[in-house]
């Protein structure tokens, strides 16, 4: 495949799957805390752990992507796509703090399902929140992203607080 070959192409591609996979997970694990089924439980746990896995490779090709995208052709790289590309970065950072979190959350959550206590779906609820903070903010992450090639989606003026 030759036209993927650059981190900023490998980015564009990954990044959509933890979005999309925290999204799928949360049906099953709110199915799971409302009929208590360990099983929807567990499905959903799988969908996250294998979801955030790839939260290190994003946050690399993300990185590696940035001394590239400057001198990248058809990158509109003015002031303003500057400001959007570290508003971007700002909030990857906190979005990966979370997808970690999450991650630990849900391994742990996996392993207390397994015994089937009756303190699971506590797990299971507190993960299901996390999954809902990290999903809000990776989808909070990529409007950043897509402000970076879009000007179209730029505001006229930028505010460089990443919040």
């Amino acid at each position: 495949m030759n036209f993927v070959n650059s981190p900023e192409h490998w980015h564009i591609i990954l990044n959509h799957i933890p979005i999309l996979g925290l999204g799928f997970s949360l049906f099953p694990l709110i199915w799971s805390l409302i009929k208590k089924d360990y099983l929807s439980l567990r499905w959903g746990l799988f969908l996250v752990l294998i979801s955030t896995l790839l939260t290190p490779v994003i946050v690399e090709t993300g990185e590696s992507a940035e001394d590239r995208l400057p001198n990248t052709p058809g990158v509109l790289w003015d002031h303003t796509a500057k400001e959007q590309f570290e508003i971007h970065e700002k909030r990857a950072e906190i979005s990966a703090y979370f997808f970690y979190t999450v991650f630990a959350l849900a391994l742990v959550t996996w392993f207390v399902s397994a015994s089937k206590k009756k303190f699971t779906f506590l797990f299971a609820s507190v993960t299901a929140c996390f999954v809902s903070i990290s999903l809000i903010l990776a989808i909070w992450t990529a409007d950043a992203g897509g402000k970076i090639r879009h000007p179209e989606f730029r505001p006229t003026t930028v505010n460089l607080s990443p919040i």
